[in-house]
């Protein structure tokens, strides 16, 4: 099995294009749902009222999103190469990334609805 390195001029220039081209959208994305927030407010509110927020949370979506890319490119770019060492590493760190979503998404929804209080309990008599 031949190691193939990955030119890594390529390899900064495919990642440079991605991370710059997420940003100049994502700052697309939300400058239109904030000039959305301006005319929405000269323009009256119908039954067809778009509302800019989704908008904008779109775009700081997208831009929190461009790490994630990053490395899923790095994977692709790496596995292609055959380098497969530092392709398990992009795939375990796209694994863990993953596992945090999941705990971030999921935990939430099965915690308690009211907490104990953080305060002594009355029955100790004081």
């Amino acid at each position: 099995m031949t190691v193939s390195p990955i030119p890594a001029r390529r390899t900064e220039q495919v990642l440079a294009r991605l991370l710059q081209g997420g940003v100049w959208s994502a700052a697309a994305v939300i400058t239109a749902g904030l000039a959305l927030s301006f005319t929405a407010r000269i323009a009256p509110v119908g039954a067809h009222a778009v509302t800019p927020w989704p908008i904008v949370t779109a775009g700081l979506l997208l831009l929190i999103l461009l790490p994630v890319a990053r490395v899923m490119a790095m994977c692709v770019l790496f596995l292609r190469a055959r380098d497969y060492r530092f392709g398990l590493v992009a795939a375990s760190v796209l694994v863990i990334i993953g596992l945090g979503f999941v705990v971030g998404v999921v935990a939430p929804r099965h915690a308690p609805e009211h907490a104990a209080p953080n305060h002594r309990s009355r029955d100790l008599g004081d």
